[in-house]
């Protein structure tokens, strides 16, 4: 009996058939017990039967034989699947990032205003500048505010689409201008498509993977060292056991910030007032009165929604700290410039000088930290 399937043919021996005595088998009747296959995942579109003689099998072993001819037509389209194992490298641990002696603070704005707070506080060492507050102000990568001993990052969009890259490729973006600046000291991207623009724009500074990127085995850290990422950020989605498991040593770890819960091209401003290309914050409340913050990112279409409260961990830096991450990062978005500086006070002096304070974020929530997910 054989079996074709596109491009694959198997071929199972039956008994040898008998000389029929009274009433030879009929061509019928094989075709009838050979398109039985329910119990199987196939069904025969044609049946050819050759058959010349008077000859007779006993219906049971056309049964067998069906079975037997299926079976092996499943094996070999499974076979076609097979991946060959390959033995994984060892990564070396002076390939992975590695924690330092004293936890340094990284701290993420989106407004002048918040940059203003931050550049003034010695305790921070990194800060990120979201790209939109280069698109709204093209001067700032020559401002005196960028002159300082801390190390400045583009943090770059969430989505990045084609009409985005063609926008980037240009010599006049500053986001383009940025790459080779003497005043940022690399980027921190959260895709794949913004870290292949950065190597066709032969850039040669720092690479952070943010967050929303995951990394949860050494397999998946390896390859993207091998992409030119210097660090990698904790995932907001484990919670601190998760986070040990992982191995987080030498990693960045947000502690404070309104956290995006979801990032849609459904623009909310556009499908209720209309569009008209000016980004900004909005406010809505669910069905159950819960509060959500939105912003529309218009030079690259997308809008960002936020939980309507803060991740903050301020009372568990002492766990994270446990794990050997590199650096806490503060990710300031509405805050205006009082309340970056409050907040910023409060992570510095708790949790880089050890100083007992009064807690400075009222309604809070502490994301999946002490919780995880199912």
């Amino acid at each position: 009996l054989s079996l074709t399937y596109g491009d694959i043919t198997v071929t199972e021996m039956g008994d040898v058939a008998e000389v029929a005595l009274n009433q030879p088998i009929a061509d019928e009747k094989i075709k009838k017990q050979l398109d039985k296959t329910k119990e199987t995942s196939f069904y025969l579109e044609s049946i050819q039967i050759d058959s010349a003689g008077d000859w007779f099998m006993p219906l049971g072993k056309l049964n067998e034989l069906r079975r037997k001819a299926f079976e092996k037509l499943e094996e070999e389209l499974n076979r076609s699947f097979l991946r060959e194992w390959v033995p994984c490298k060892e990564i070396t641990s002076e390939e992975v990032p590695q924690k330092k002696d004293k936890l340094e603070l990284t701290v993420s704005v989106m407004s002048k205003e918040q940059l203003e707070a931050v550049v003034r506080e010695p305790g921070v060492s990194s800060v990120f500048l979201h790209f939109s507050m280069l698109e709204q102000e093209p001067d700032l990568l020559d401002s005196d505010l960028l002159k300082t001993d801390k190390k400045f990052y583009v943090l770059l969009p969430t989505i990045f689409r084609r009409k985005t890259y063609e926008n980037y490729k240009k010599k006049t973006h500053p986001v383009n201008q940025s790459i080779h600046h003497d005043n940022i000291d690399g980027f921190v991207v959260k895709n794949l498509e913004e870290l292949e623009y950065l190597v066709e724009e032969q850039c040669n500074k720092e690479r952070i993977l943010d967050y929303n990127m995951y990394v949860m085995n050494r397999e998946t850290r390896h390859f993207w060292i091998n992409r030119g990422i210097t660090e990698f950020t904790a995932s907001l989605e484990l919670n601190y056991q998760e986070l040990k498991e992982l191995d987080i040593a030498g990693d960045s770890m947000i502690v404070y910030g309104y956290t995006p819960l979801m990032t849609s091209a459904q623009c909310v401003v556009k499908n209720t007032a209309g569009c008209n290309y000016k980004s900004g914050y909005f406010r809505f409340v669910d069905k159950s009165g819960n509060l959500f913050y939105g912003r529309n990112f218009c030079s690259c279409c997308y809008n960002v929604i936020y939980n309507g409260k803060p991740l903050h961990l301020l009372e568990h830096v002492s766990d994270i700290e446990k794990l050997g991450v590199r650096d806490i990062r503060l990710d300031f978005t509405m805050e205006s410039a009082v309340e970056t500086k409050k907040i910023l006070d409060c992570y510095v002096k708790q949790a880089l000088y050890k100083e007992k304070t009064a807690d400075c974020v009222e309604d809070y929530t502490k994301g999946h930290f002490k919780r995880g997910i199912e």
